[in-house]
C-alpha cells in the first residue's frame, strides 16, 4: 500500500537548478507517497529535498504541504527542521516539494548495534530524545499528533563522541486536535497504529502507542502483530487491518522474551505504551518524558534489580494492576542499599500518578 520506487528515468536529474536556488545533489530514496534528494541551496548549503509524488487531488496537493505548515510552528532539537515548501517548476512534474535539515546518519531502524557494549544507552537515550520531542508537539495549542512514528521516520546521526541522536521526521500526516471533539482522524502506516487509530480517530496517546512500538521493535528486534498478520495472510487492507485488530487484543511478550538481557523497567514502560485501552496508556508526550526519566534513573541506578523488583517491574507492566506493583515496589525497596532506592524513586511517583489517574478515570 505504498508508492513503488521511482524509476531511475523519472528521477530528476543530478545538476538540476529548480526555482532558482535549489541544485540536484544526488537521489536518496523513496518512501510512501515521496522522493527524497540530497539538494544544494545557493546560499544555505546542503539540504534535503522532500517531492511529494501522490499529488492527483488539490486535496492531497495541500496535504502534501501540511507537514511544512505544523514544522514551521515547531521548533525542537529533536524535531528535524523544514526551512522551505513550495512547487516544482511544471518541467520537473509540479510536484509540492519540503527542503530540511539533511541529516546523513540514516534512519532508527539501522542505527542501533544489538552487539555494542552501548546499546541500552543508546536506546534509553533515543527514547528520551522522542520522548522530549512529542512532549512539544504535545504542549502546543492545540497539541499535534504526529499519526506516523516509526523507526525509519527517525533520523539519526552520531555526536563526535559517538553518542546518538535522533530528529522526528515526517510530519506529512500530522494533525492538530480538534478542541471540538478531542480528538484527530486516523492515518500514518498501517502496523503501527494505534486501536483507536483504527477505528478513525487518535488522541495523544496515540502517539505514545506508536512510539511503544518503535521502541519495543528497537530492544527487541521484533516488531509485535507481524508474525500474526503474516500467518492470516491478509491481502486487502480490510483484511490486513482486520488481522492486526486481532492481532492487538492478545497479549504480546515483553521484549525481554526477545533480548534477555533488557531491564525490567524497560519492558515496563514499553508495554505501558502498548495498552489496547487508551486511557489505560501513558497519556501523552509530557507524561511519557516523566516515565522515560523515571526508567533511565532505574536502569542506570541499578543496572541488576533484585527478583522482588523484578516481579514489581513485571507486574507494572500491567496498567490495570498499578496499585499492587507500586505496593510491592514500595516494600521491595526497603531491602536496597540507599543508592538502589533512590533510582527507583521516581518510578514509584510514576506508579502512583497512574494508579491515581486511572482510579480517576477508569
Amino acid at each position: 500500500f505504498h508508492m513503488p520506487p521511482i524509476r531511475k528515468q523519472d528521477r530528476i536529474p543530478n545538476g538540476t537548478v529548480t526555482r532558482e536556488t535549489y541544485t540536484i545533489d544526488s537521489y536518496l530514496g523513496s518512501g510512501g507517497f515521496a522522493d527524497v534528494y540530497s539538494v544544494r541551496h545557493q546560499y544555505m548549503g546542503m539540504q534535503a529535498m522532500k517531492v511529494l509524488r501522490d499529488v492527483r487531488t488539490e486535496e492531497s496537493r495541500m496535504q502534501g504541504l501540511t507537514e511544512a505548515f505544523h514544522l514551521s510552528r515547531i521548533s525542537h532539537p529533536s524535531i528535524i527542521r523544514v526551512f522551505d515548501g513550495n512547487r516544482l517548476e511544471a518541467k520537473h512534474g509540479g510536484h509540492p516539494y519540503l527542503t530540511m535539515e539533511l541529516i546523513e546518519g540514516g534512519t532508527l531502524d539501522e542505527a542501533l548495534d544489538e552487539d555494542s557494549p552501548h546499546f541500552t544507552r543508546d536506546l534509553i537515550h533515543v527514547a528520551i530524545q522522542l520522548a522530549d520531542a512529542l512532549s512539544h508537539a504535545h504542549s502546543m495549542a492545540p497539541p499535534i499528533v504526529h499519526r506516523d512514528i516509526k523507526p525509519t521516520n527517525v533520523l539519526t546521526s552520531r555526536t563526535t563522541t559517538g553518542l546518538l541522536t535522533v530528529r522526528l521526521a515526517d510530519f506529512g500526516l500530522a494533525s492538530p486536535i480538534d478542541p471540538n471533539i478531542g480528538f484527530t482522524t486516523g492515518a500514518g502506516t498501517v502496523i503501527y497504529r494505534s486501536p483507536e487509530s483504527l477505528d478513525g480517530f487518535e488522541v495523544p496517546g496515540s502517539d505514545i502507542y506508536s512510539f511503544g512500538l518503535t521502541l519495543y521493535e528497537c530492544a527487541s528486534g521484533v516488531l509485535p502483530f507481524k508474525a500474526a498478520m503474516r500467518e492470516a495472510k491478509a491481502e486487502s487492507l480490510s483484511e490486513i487491518i482486520k488481522a492486526l485488530r486481532d492481532a492487538q487484543i492478545k497479549r504480546i511478550e515483553p521484549p525481554s522474551y526477545y533480548r534477555h538481557t533488557l531491564h525490567p523497567a524497560i519492558d515496563a514502560l514499553v508495554m505501558r505504551c502498548l495498552a489496547h485501552a487508551s486511557p489505560h496508556r501513558i497519556q501523552d508526550g509530557t507524561a511519557l518524558r516523566l516515565a522515560v526519566e523515571a526508567m533511565r534513573r532505574a536502569v542506570e541506578g541499578d543496572p541488576t534489580p533484585t527478583l522482588e523488583v523484578r516481579k514489581s517491574l513485571r507486574i507494572a507492566q500491567d496498567p490495570t494492576r498499578s496499585s499492587d506493583a507500586l505496593r510491592l515496589m514500595k516494600r521491595s525497596i526497603r531491602q536496597l542499599t540507599a543508592s538502589q532506592a533512590v533510582a527507583y524513586l521516581p518510578f514509584v511517583t510514576f506508579l502512583s500518578s497512574e494508579f491515581q489517574r486511572i482510579e480517576t478515570n477508569p
